[in-house]
């Protein structure tokens, strides 16, 4: 028997428009930072994010299965009010929360040769 390898397709999906202020995309080469389950590091594609919240009562923006958003520095991109805010992201990544900027920008990460260096998990 021959092995035979997946080969994984990380090109640019087209953008669809969702009228869902919390669906985000990458245009590009990159993958959105996320904490996994396991406190390690993971990268999506995924960008139809959600509010999450934390044991102390704060929100953390996270992927559709909890996964907690991070920031260049590492941080989850947290959310202290009540309520859902109305949240954008510019073309830097940086964040803004109610109109506010909170200092944050999202960890966005290039691989080289993605489709070799990552396995899906």
């Amino acid at each position: 028997m021959i092995p035979v390898s997946e080969e994984k397709n990380f090109s640019d999906m087209p953008l669809q428009r969702t009228d869902n202020p919390m669906d985000f995309a990458i245009q590009g080469d990159g993958f959105f930072a996320v904490q996994g389950s396991d406190g390690q590091l993971h990268l999506t594609k995924a960008g139809n994010f959600t509010w999450g919240k934390g044991k102390d009562g704060s929100f953390f923006l996270a992927t559709q299965s909890g996964e907690p958003v991070l920031d260049t520095k590492g941080g989850r991109i947290r959310y202290a009010g009540k309520g859902s805010p109305q949240m954008t992201i510019g073309a830097d990544g940086s964040v803004t929360l109610n109109g506010r900027a909170t200092g944050q920008k999202l960890a966005i990460v290039t691989v080289s040769m993605p489709g070799q260096q990552l396995s899906a998990i």
